[in-house]
């Protein structure tokens, strides 16, 4: 919750680098204090320190979840977006210490693990968007599209069936999209042909749990249909009466 958590993404290696990067800016502090002169302006760094504290401790006190009553679906991820302001004003304390070698060698060295682990997990996720990609441009133009794709259980980032989303903008409808059935949005859906107006229904579709009503038709799910890796990803027309499951082994 002190802001480090913000390099924490993919798996469980980020961890490590999130706690290198923290040990090494607490070291980079340290030996400003016990050596006069290493802080170039005491008073710069104090209102984003006080400030930082304060949102270190609102993290730890402030729910993930809002749920308020007017809306459907609760107001998520509050702590995680808390945690990227005490990220920039921990790096406003650090930007206080005089800058020397070694600090440049440690924190590029942080930051060159982060971009390559970084670089390597992202082209997984746009070779899964191009696949996407393609397989919606072999729909018919408005055909609806429900989505039933996860990230592994490691991995810090659990949107990924936006990228069906993305892909069909301009060709196809997101039908499990739950945002318009939120009400959170200008943009709502109340019996719409385009989108489900039920958060139940949207989760149930993504969770690949969802039984497919006459009405729904036709419509075409995305999934990840390889157990083994989740970055395989396969498309099927939907038929009623059935759930939509979440793999090529489910019906």
């Amino acid at each position: 919750m002190n802001g480090s958590d913000q390099l924490v993404l993919f798996d469980k290696r980020y961890n490590n680098l999130a706690y290198a990067t923290t040990l090494l800016a607490c070291l980079f502090l340290l030996q400003a204090l016990l050596r006069q002169g290493n802080i170039r302006n005491v008073q710069s760094a104090r209102a984003p320190l006080e400030l930082w504290v304060l949102f270190v401790f609102a993290a730890s006190i402030v729910p993930e979840l809002w749920q308020f009553p007017q809306y459907t679906m609760p107001f998520s991820y509050a702590v995680s977006r808390l945690t990227s302001i005490s990220a920039i004003l921990g790096i406003c304390v650090l930007g206080s210490v005089t800058p020397k070698l070694w600090h440049v060698v440690g924190l590029g060295a942080c930051a060159a693990v982060f971009f390559v682990w970084t670089f390597q997990d992202t082209a997984k996720l746009n070779e899964m968007e191009r696949r996407t990609e393609f397989m919606v441009s072999t729909l018919p133009y408005g055909r609806r599209v429900i989505a039933t794709i996860d990230s592994p259980d490691t991995s810090r980032i659990n949107s990924v069936n936006h990228i069906v989303d993305r892909a069909c903008l301009g060709k196809c409808f997101s039908y499990s999209n739950y945002e318009p059935a939120s009400r959170m949005f200008r943009v709502r859906a109340h019996d719409s042909p385009m989108v489900t107006d039920s958060v139940e229904d949207s989760m149930n579709m993504q969770d690949g749990i969802y039984v497919v009503k006459e009405r729904d038709l036709p419509t075409n799910q995305i999934y990840q249909c390889d157990e083994r890796d989740f970055t395989k990803l396969c498309m099927r027309e939907l038929s009623a009466g059935k759930e939509n499951g979440r793999s090529r082994n489910e019906p």
